[in-house]
């Protein structure tokens, strides 16, 4: 999706939120050289369990990461503030 509406969505989202970009990807699932060649389910998985137990992340939690490629992934240090806001056009 791009990424001007990806942040209207998180905007609009009033629980514990992430928004994940990755550099150089599409909308591709599989075999991110973002997350070390690895799928992105598992990772899914994992935060969404921590989301819906209430194990780990506030009911505020609100973050925006920048997975870049072949770096440490989305638990790493990649918090990111986008260059656009809800509205604005990115390209």
């Amino acid at each position: 999706m791009p990424l001007e509406d990806a942040i209207e969505a998180y905007g609009q989202l009033n629980s514990p939120k992430e928004l994940w970009v990755f550099e150089n990807q599409y909308h591709q699932q599989r075999r991110l050289s973002n997350l070390g060649g690895l799928d992105n389910y598992e990772y899914i998985f994992d935060w969404l369990h921590a989301a819906l137990t209430g194990k780990g992340l506030s009911k505020r939690h609100s973050r925006i990461a920048y997975i870049r490629e072949n770096g440490d992934g989305p638990w790493g240090d990649c918090e990111w503030t986008p260059t656009v806001r809800r509205g604005q056009a990115y390209f």
